[in-house]
């Protein structure tokens, strides 16, 4: 075995586990700018079944998405198995630990996948591991580059971000500076999405109606999410603010902030590009509730309606996405993780 991997082992061998969400444990230092990464869930009997790759401007994305016993039960998961992943820039490549996972299928016949189309990646190869529950993949790279890892739930993906690295502090700064800058279209005012409240009453009803079929559906849609959640306390709570937030990889964070966590159903409808979030039990009133959008931000427009059962949230995107909900609490809180989504198509 080679020494440089014994040394990202032995790194990865002190992490400790996050509680319910991928984690980056700690910055990446000048003399030795190793990245750690980890998320996922304890699972077991699951299969590795695909790996996808895609471009979207000068950023790579590798998906890798997870299925039920084997690829050929054609089940996704709901939810990755736990991963540990370390990106060490210094030797181009990236190793990563998949626990919970009975097969690797993307993989176990070649043992190795190279990639063409690609600008960054020379190739991802199965490494041996003696956990039966377990596999390590490399990751090696044709250059320098820095990596963004997370996971995304319903169905399960581990999502790898790739971009060429910053050559010297000074261009990255300049580089992020660019990209707070609204493009030229941007700039020029919008023309608003003009919807009754009686029409998004309507979509409220369908929403509800759709959920419940999605429910009984052994394999949820693929690009219509839907999370539910929540307890009702028999009482109306009230919802006290919404704020959107930007993350540093360009994520749109939408957090509802109310006392307590109430029955909600919430859903991306990827042909219109928005998201519908019904609460029930939480009311407010639509003038009590300041929606600031962000300046460049995925969201372009929202909409708050009183409902019988409480208040429902309209928001209307810019381009397609993929979300994920997280209950928080201290403050209590229910966000949206909205994430662009990126052509997609199968590495060669």
């Amino acid at each position: 075995m080679r020494p440089t991997f014994v040394f990202v082992l032995t790194a990865m061998s002190l992490l400790y586990l996050s509680g319910c969400h991928e984690q980056e444990i700690g910055a990446p230092d000048a003399k030795a700018p190793i990245r750690h990464f980890q998320g996922g869930a304890k699972a077991s009997d699951l299969d590795l079944g695909r790996i996808r790759f895609g471009k979207e401007g000068k950023m790579e994305r590798l998906v890798f998405d997870s299925f039920k016993h084997t690829l050929s039960s054609g089940i996704k998961a709901k939810q990755s198995g736990s991963y540990r992943i370390t990106h060490a820039p210094s030797t181009h490549r990236l190793v990563g630990k998949l626990s919970g996972y009975r097969a690797f299928s993307a993989l176990a016949s070649k043992r190795s996948l190279s990639f063409k189309n690609s600008r960054f990646i020379k190739k991802i190869t199965l490494l041996a591991h003696p956990d039966p529950e377990s596999y390590t993949f490399e990751i090696l790279f044709r250059q320098a580059v820095s990596v963004n890892v997370f996971s995304l739930q319903n169905p399960a993906r581990i999502v790898i971000d790739i971009k060429e690295a910053p050559k010297t502090p000074a261009k990255e700064a300049a580089t992020a500076a660019a990209s707070e800058k609204p493009d030229a279209p941007e700039s020029k005012p919008q023309e608003k999405i003009q919807e009754s409240n009686e029409a998004i009453l309507r979509l409220i009803q369908q929403v509800r109606a759709m959920q419940k079929q999605n429910d009984k559906n052994k394999d949820p849609f693929d690009y219509s999410q839907y999370f539910t959640g929540g307890v009702s306390y028999g009482r109306t709570t009230t919802l006290q603010k919404v704020a959107l937030r930007q993350t540093p990889d360009k994520h749109t964070l939408i957090k509802l902030f109310s006392s307590r966590i109430t029955p909600y159903t919430i859903h991306y409808d990827d042909e219109q590009k928005r998201i519908v979030v019904i609460l029930d039990g939480c009311g407010t009133s639509p003038q009590n509730i300041k929606i600031s959008l962000l300046k460049g931000g995925i969201v372009k427009q929202s909409k708050v309606v009183e409902t019988k059962e409480g208040v429902a949230l309209i928001f209307w995107l810019k381009q397609d996405a993929r979300i994920n909900v997280l209950e928080l609490h201290k403050p209590t809180n229910i966000t949206i993780d909205i994430a662009p989504m990126y052509r997609l198509y199968i590495g060669t």
